[in-house]
């Protein structure tokens, strides 16, 4: 009985080692979820989490023209900046700013 725990446990860091190739090599999140038997948001979390116990994850651009960023005006502060994505309304400042404060 033990030896199978053991096996599970090791199953769990090989599919976290797969999972990082696959990211890393550029697949597409449906390939992803389909090899691991979960949703594209599960891939997505997956890797968020990954990244914050420390996993060299790529960070992946936006695949298509319409998601790519451009300036829009901060909704905290009303300047102009970069944003990075759609929803992405808030200046590096104002983002900062409202993770210290606990808002984030």
């Amino acid at each position: 009985m033990m030896s199978n725990y053991n096996h599970a446990t090791s199953d769990v860091a090989g599919g976290n080692d797969a999972f990082v190739q696959m990211w890393n090599s550029g697949r597409e999140l449906d390939e992803i979820a389909i090899r691991f038997s979960i949703s594209k948001k599960a891939v997505i979390s997956r890797a968020a989490k990954l990244r914050r116990t420390g996993a060299e994850l790529v960070r992946r651009s936006p695949r298509r023209e319409s998601e790519t960023g451009q300036m829009r005006r901060c909704l905290g502060c009303g300047r102009s900046f970069m944003s990075a994505h759609v929803g992405n309304r808030l200046c590096w400042s104002c983002s900062d700013d409202e993770a210290m404060g606990g808002l984030i």
